[in-house]
């Protein structure tokens, strides 16, 4: 256990959920031994303001440090005291367990570091045995503090070296503390993030284990989406596996109260069992918790949360049994109209030696998988592997659709299958393909591949989809009743329809449940999910509060015999305040409350910027790429357009003006390596008729026809067509999208129907646009994302100008009836961010012809020295419209985060 020390923490209060496993309803008795071994350590908290893990602390914050952690009252002599007392408790009275305790970091370039040792003289950190001089007194002193203790219950195993990457330039002092920490008899500990510089190479620097993060707590979320993708959790326990370190358990700071986070820690537990990766029992582990967080799990109302603290000591016992997370774990599943229960029975191919996990399925099979009950579905991640030569292949893409009767399916989403991870001769990995939530009972799932190939695919995975109320706590109003009817708020907004028939929340007459929001929003439709047994129907009413004014829906019944869902449109209300009223008596359970947003015209669609973020290689008028004039030397050249760094996301999306019939797309790119150049990894071509729905094309390895190469500095250097060839589609879109690593240099791109090239002179957008090095540059997805920045959070997600009259123009794809207009924007006056004075906007059906400009005004008071967030909106006489331009009149520094459209209500 990693035991952050800090003034106020780590008493032996705080040590009892850890020392012992506690019996939460037996009033925390110990009833069992909890975790065996302790890391102390610091990472900030340091009285100058340095971080110890940065090696920015100076010689006093390391004696500040010393003097904590042998405290009298906390930290070692509280874990001593707490083992002695649990130990009483539990008739073990003999129990020991190994410490080890941080060495804290020294930075090369640190400033004004100090005397540590005494002796009059300041070491000096750039010098190495300055550092090392340090590193020594530090090893000693805690010796001498150690032994001058009588430790009843603590062993020191060792030290650990605090910084979390080993880059060349600090393997001199890793070997030599090793060497020094050896000579005195103990062991040196390391916990490298994933893949850190020397995370394979930590035995030949002296160190005697190593402990590897998967970070996999700390990833991005994709939208729609709970957790990320747990290919991470996998990969991380076979590089431990191969180089015979230990896998780290992580957990967000918001484990205790969000879903999502809670989902997340789950996933470590489920990894960690044998019949996946299996470090439960073939790893040591060590465990991060930012603060008190599993004490918090203990101490939690919500049960979920308890049952995951139990479930944390039951595996670190090494008895636990994975947890089914998946909405169709169990549930019946075909191909063909055939059974296939091994795509949902929450296993899949991890590596290499488990080929029986995956099933081989003709190229076009369509896998049908039956919830129990109707969910609410959203995240949806489809499991493949394909052998590396030969059969099965990986499929091309995924198809998505959802039914509540098995009859009547809605299109859900579509993803291609990109680059996955290779070993043991498999590559393999998830293909996540996420939607808007929405209730459903089937989830029908579309492979494409190669005409009269198979592919390999081992499970379909379907997580609860967050939501607007996802994990937000509410105010009840009305008697709850019945024995175990009754469950914390929680479980009304976690995505997940309870378990147990009787389990939710019931009213002995009528009762209301109410939400507060985080700001206002354009709400669509609230559903309700509900149990009932008799003749008499529930039923859900919903009040929303917009300022002074109350919006009342019609009362909605659930659909089902015995249980469903209520469904309760709502006529594009904006609300920040949200009342359920439920009515139906103590015959009625409730156990799913969900809201849903109006559609918003401009979520994820393309927009530009003018002007545009200065570029490194820049899309010069727009029309560099579709001008019908190629690069002759590459980036040297002016000619092409160019991206950095290595990632999935580099698309050009091209209207072709009218539907088309496609039948290939070709790319003229920049390759070989020279200057860090390199052709795309992976290609992927795809067509819309209405910028809605999508149908991909290809993701063939793209055929290759060099018109330029060449060796420059001993690196190659080369122009190429990249083509791929499809059979003719109707498509007034194409969408073509690039892997990249390095730079990705793109000089002209042509889309071919009736052996021409119909994207001559046509315009697109480009997501993100060309790399720039600017300040709160745009990413080409942000305004139109639906993320939002909360009040004091920052500008991170924002897109910021200092200078100008900016303008966004977002292109809704195809022609909409527009009435409202809103931008979500930040002020306050910190760091000279105020709310722009006004915000003019007009709309245009061909890009041309633009309305009189309609102004947005109003926002909160700025004090000159706030972080703060706002609305400003304007309602337009409803027109046809397919751009919408917003013009901005800046106050200092603008930042807008995100820009809706919606119809008239």
């Amino acid at each position: 256990m990693l035991c952050y020390l800090a003034p106020d923490r780590w008493s032996a209060a705080d040590f009892r959920p850890y020392v012992a496993w506690l019996d939460r309803a037996g009033g925390g008795v110990p009833r069992d031994w909890f975790y065996d071994g302790w890391l102390f350590l610091m990472y900030g908290g340091a009285p100058s303001g340095g971080l110890y893990a940065r090696g920015t602390a100076n010689a006093a914050d390391w004696h500040f440090y010393l003097d904590l952690l042998f405290d009298a009252e906390r930290n070692l002599a509280a874990l001593d005291a707490t083992i002695d007392g649990i130990g009483r408790v539990l008739d073990d009275p003999d129990r020991r367990c190994p410490v080890i305790i941080m060495i804290p970091y020294l930075a090369a370039d640190a400033e004004r570091f100090g005397d540590v040792d005494g002796d009059g003289e300041a070491e000096d950190p750039a010098d190495p045995d300055g550092r090392l001089t340090a590193y020594r007194w530090v090893v000693d002193e805690v010796l001498r503090r150690w032994r001058a203790r009588d430790w009843q219950h603590l062993d020191l195993w060792g030290f650990y070296w605090m910084h979390e990457g080993i880059r060349q330039g600090q393997e001199q002092d890793v070997r030599a503390v090793a060497d020094y920490v050896h000579e005195r008899g103990y062991g040196l500990h390391w916990i490298p993030w994933h893949r850190a510089p020397g995370w394979d190479r930590a035995a030949e620097l002296g160190v005697d284990f190593t402990v590897m993060q998967p970070n996999f707590a700390f990833m991005d979320v994709p939208r729609r989406m709970a957790v990320p993708d747990e290919q991470r959790l996998t990969a991380n326990a076979n590089l431990a596996r191969e180089h015979g370190l230990g896998v780290e358990m992580e957990m967000h700071v918001r484990v205790a109260t969000d879903p999502g986070q809670l989902l997340n820690l789950q996933l470590y537990l489920n990894h960690g069992v044998d019949e996946l990766d299996g470090y439960m029992n073939e790893a040591v582990r060590a465990y991060y918790q930012a603060g008190d967080l599993i004490a918090q799990l203990y101490r939690s109302p919500r049960a979920q949360c308890r049952r995951t603290y139990d479930d944390l000591h039951a595996f670190h016992r090494g008895t636990y049994r994975r947890r089914a997370l998946s909405l169709s774990e169990g549930a019946p599943c075909t191909i063909r109209g055939r059974p296939e229960p091994r795509l949902t029975d929450g296993l899949w191919l991890t590596h290499g030696g488990r080929p029986g996990r995956v099933v081989s399925a003709a190229a076009g099979s369509v896998i049908e998988v039956r919830l129990p009950r109707a969910e609410m579905v959203g995240d949806v991640r489809v499991h493949v592997a394909g052998r590396a030569e030969g059969s099965p292949q990986l499929p091309t893409g995924v198809r998505l659709s959802t039914s509540m009767d098995g009859r009547e399916f809605t299109a859900g989403a579509q993803a291609g299958c990109g680059m996955l991870a290779e070993s043991g001769g498999w590559r393999s990995g998830f293909v996540p393909v996420p939607f808007a939530p929405r209730p459903a009972r089937v989830v029908r799932v579309e492979l494409s591949g190669s005409t009269g190939g198979s592919v390999g695919l081992d499970e379909v995975l379907i997580y609860p989809a967050p939501g607007l109320l996802w994990g937000k706590s509410c105010e009840i109003e009305g008697q709850t009743i019945g024995e175990g009817a009754v469950l914390d708020s929680s479980y009304l907004t976690d995505g997940r329809l309870a378990e147990e028939a009787g389990d939710g929340l019931a009213f002995e007459g009528d009762g209301s449940v109410a939400f507060t929001l985080a700001s206002d929003v354009y709400l669509g439709e609230a559903l309700a999910h509900a149990r009932w047994s008799g003749q008499q129907r529930p039923s859900c009413q919903v009040v929303i509060r917009d300022g002074e004014h109350i919006h009342r829906s019609e009362a909605a019944e659930p659909g089902g015999d015995g249980e469903g869902w209520a469904r309760i449109g709502i006529p594009t209300v904006r609300g920040r305040e949200v009342r359920f009223e439920l009515t139906g008596g103590p015959s009625v359970v409730w156990d799913e409350l969900q809201l849903r947003r109006a559609p918003n015209l401009a979520l994820d669609k393309p927009y530009d910027l003018s002007p545009a973020f200065p570029a490194k290689y820049p899309d010069t008028g727009g029309s560099e790429l579709t001008d019908g004039v190629l690069t002759e030397e590459g980036f040297s050249d002016g000619r092409t357009v160019g991206w950095y760094g290595q990632s999935a996301d580099r698309t050009v999306l091209i209207d072709l003006g009218e539907p088309r019939r496609v039948s290939a797309v070709r790319a003229h790119a920049e390759g070989g390596g020279y200057a860090a150049v390199f052709f795309p990894e992976m290609m992927e071509s795809w067509g819309s008729l209405d910028g809605e729905t999508w149908s991909l094309l290809s993701t063939a390895e793209p055929q290759r026809e060099v018109t330029m190469s060449e060796v420059v500095d001993g690196e190659d250097h080369e122009l190429a067509w990249l083509a791929q060839e499809f059979a003719a589609t109707p498509a007034r879109l194409v969408r073509m999208r690039f892997a990249a690593r390095g730079w990705l240099m793109l000089g002209e791109v042509q889309v071919i129907a009736g052996g021409r090239n119909v994207a001559l002179g046509r315009p697109y957008h480009l997501l993100p646009p060309p790399t720039s090095s600017e300040q709160y540059a745009d990413d080409g997805q942000r305004l139109t994302d639906g993320e939002y920045t909360t009040s004091g959070a920052g500008w991170n997600r924002a897109v910021g100008w200092n200078e100008g009259r900016p303008e966004i123009t977002i292109d809704l794809l195809q022609q909409e009836s527009v009435a409202t207009v809103r931008a979500h924007v930040l002020g306050g006056g910190s760091g000279a961010v105020f709310f722009p004075e006004s915000i003019a906007v007009a709309t245009s059906p061909d890009g041309e012809t633009w309305t009189e400009e309609t102004l947005m005004r109003g926002h909160p008071p700025e004090s000159g020295h706030e972080h703060l967030a706002a609305y400003m909106e304007t309602t337009l006489a409803p027109r046809s419209a397919r751009w919408v331009r917003l013009r901005l009149a800046r106050d200092g520094w603008a930042m807008v985060d995100e820009v809706e459209v919606y119809r008239q209500p």
